[in-house]
C-alpha cells in the first residue's frame, strides 16, 4: 500500500523478521532519541522498502542483513552492522540528512548517468560498492569515509561527481595508519 511503517519508541527496539521471503515495507521511518538502537532481527535476510527511508537521530544495528531502498534516503542517524543498505531505486534517488553509513551499495538502475545525488554531507565506517556503471553525485557536499571504509568496484564509469568548484565538499577520508588510497573522484571524467 501507500503506508509508512513507523519505529518510533523512547527504547531500544528489535524488527524480527522470519519469513521466508523478504518483508516488504513501503516506506520505513525509525524516529527514535539518540543512542536508541533499532535491530534487525530473524532468518531473513534481505528487507525490501519499495518507497522512502527515514533514519532519524537513532541508531538502525542491520545484524548483517540487507535493507534494499527504492526511494530517497534520509539518515541523520547512524546505520552499522556488516551487512548494507543498497539503493536499487529505478528513478533517480537523494541522500540526505549527514548521516553515518555502515556499508552502502549503490545499484540504482535508472537511465541517468548519476542516479543518486547527495543532499548533504555524509559518511560511512564501511565499504560503498559501486554495484552497476552510474556515478554518484556529490554536488558540493562531502562524503567522509571513516578509518575502516572504502570504495569497492571503482572504475572511469563508476565514481563521485563533485560540482568541480574549488570550495566543493569532495571525499575525505580519514587514515588510522599510512597507506596508499585511491580517490574514485572528478568532474566530467574519472
Amino acid at each position: 500500500g501507500t503506508n509508512t511503517t513507523i519505529f518510533n519508541g523512547i527504547t531500544n527496539q528489535i524488527l524480527t523478521v522470519n519469513l521466508a521471503s523478504p518483508l516488504n515495507l513501503n516506506k520505513l521511518t525509525i524516529d527514535k532519541p539518540a543512542g536508541k538502537t533499532l535491530t534487525i532481527s530473524g532468518s531473513q535476510e534481505q528487507l525490501n522498502v519499495n518507497s522512502d527511508f527515514n533514519l532519524t537521530l537513532a541508531t538502525l544495528l542491520d545484524n548483517a542483513k540487507n535493507i534494499l531502498i527504492a526511494g530517497n534516503v534520509f539518515n541523520s542517524g547512524i546505520h552499522s552492522g556488516t551487512g548494507k543498505i543498497q539503493l536499487n531505486g529505478t528513478l533517480v534517488q537523494t541522500i540526505d540528512g549527514g548521516g553515518t553509513f555502515g556499508n552502502l551499495e549503490l545499484f540504482n538502475t535508472n537511465a541517468a548517468v548519476d542516479p543518486v545525488s547527495l543532499l548533504s554531507n555524509i559518511s560511512t565506517d564501511g565499504t560503498l560498492t559501486f554495484a552497476n556503471d552510474k556515478i554518484v553525485n556529490l554536488g558540493t557536499y562531502n562524503l567522509m569515509l571513516n578509518a575502516n571504509a572504502g570504495f569497492a568496484n571503482a572504475s572511469s564509469v563508476r565514481y563521485a561527481r563533485t560540482a568541480g568548484n574549488a570550495g566543493d565538499g569532495g571525499i575525505s577520508k580519514v587514515f588510522s595508519t599510512p597507506g596508499a588510497f585511491v580517490f574514485p573522484v572528478g568532474v566530467a571524467n574519472y
